[in-house]
């Protein structure tokens, strides 16, 4: 495997098993519970995970319709029976989408100065994604506890944003210590 195919997978790996982890830290074995609103962790993990290696390894083009797969994949493999449902996840997929999209092309690039610390802009921009989902779905649906709704949502994006930004992170930091040692050989 090439240097590109192996910084994206370990990419994908740690960036879904740390969201995972994190999932696991704070709502336990709920988050294999596909009815529960914590298996957030796994699905945005793995689905956000490949699309940022994706933005960041091949062209956007690719990551968009990847994405966009991924999302209809979701939908078919959880059939929900409402159409509130599917509307409900594509916002969220949406504005998830939109946060990575943002750290990959804006972000990441100006803070290559720090040694440690992107994954608090990760979880600050799935924070700020989680609240737009959440006004848009307020705007929609009209939902009778809409501030419990926020503040539970605005932590679901900030906890699964520190999951995948540490996983980035320590893809990042293996990735640059492998290259460093395979070039020194």
């Amino acid at each position: 495997m090439n240097e590109k195919s192996t910084s994206f997978v370990l990419t994908v790996i740690l960036g879904s098993i740390c969201c995972f982890l994190v999932g696991i830290i704070f709502f336990g074995l709920q988050v294999f519970n596909t009815a529960d609103a914590s298996f957030q962790f796994i699905a945005f993990g793995l689905i956000c995970s490949i699309f940022y290696s994706t933005l960041k390894f091949s062209k956007i083009r690719n990551a968009i319709y990847l994405y966009a797969l991924m999302i209809y994949l979701h939908e078919i493999l959880f059939m929900y029976s409402k159409t509130s449902f599917v509307v409900r996840d594509v916002v969220f997929f949406l504005s998830m989408g939109i946060a990575v999209y943002l750290f990959c092309r804006y972000f990441e690039p100006k803070m290559d100065k720090l040694k440690f610390g992107k994954f608090l802009t990760v979880a600050a921009l799935f924070s700020i994604g989680y609240l737009v989902a959440t006004l848009l779905l307020r705007l929609i649906f009209q939902p009778v506890q809409f501030t419990q709704q926020l503040f539970t949502n605005i932590s679901f994006g900030l906890l699964i944003g520190i999951g995948l930004g540490i996983g980035f992170e320590l893809a990042d930091k293996i990735n640059m210590y492998w290259l460093k040692s395979t070039e020194s050989v």
